[in-house]
């Protein structure tokens, strides 16, 4: 899992490297992961399931709205650019 999440992290930095938008995605992730940590030692396992699932759903949602985002923006530069 740990690899997993470091691949995930990487492909990530790669990707948005240069933009504000990575920044802020590096600091929610790196705050997801030390609360998952912090959740996983201190709350028994059947909250820890239901919260895992609670935030797959959550992190599912915002990455297909961060792929609408940039595809609008990406849209959006091109027509101001060619206009």
């Amino acid at each position: 899992m740990g690899t997993y999440q470091h691949i995930t992290l990487c492909i990530i930095c790669k990707n948005f490297r240069s933009s504000s938008i990575g920044s802020t995605i590096a600091a929610v992730v790196v705050v997801v992961v030390v609360v998952v940590v912090v959740v996983v030692v201190v709350v028994p396992v059947e909250v820890v399931v239901v919260v895992v699932v609670i935030v797959v759903h959550l992190v599912v949602v915002i990455v297909v709205t961060l792929i609408i985002v940039v595809v609008v923006a990406s849209s959006s530069s091109r027509s101001s650019t060619s206009s």
